[in-house]
């Protein structure tokens, strides 16, 4: 696991956390990104929400619908 990756991904659930929507036009436009093209980003981000027993937020929703193209 790289570094840089870890670091990313940990800056979203953290984002996540205080409720910050992730979207590809908005503040966070490169955190977005960076999830929706690295798995390996990707898969951190799911095994530390698992972890802390979180339930998904709307803004986790909203990410979400916008990789899957439901919005």
């Amino acid at each position: 696991m790289e570094n840089r990756n870890l670091e990313k991904a940990l800056d979203i659930v953290s984002k996540l956390i205080t409720g910050e929507e992730l979207t590809e036009r908005g503040d966070n436009s490169s955190l977005y990104q960076e999830y929706n093209n690295n798995a390996e980003i990707y898969d951190i981000v799911h095994m530390s929400l698992k972890k802390l027993n979180l339930s998904i937020s709307v803004s986790y929703t909203h990410l979400r619908a916008h990789e899957t193209g439901r919005n």
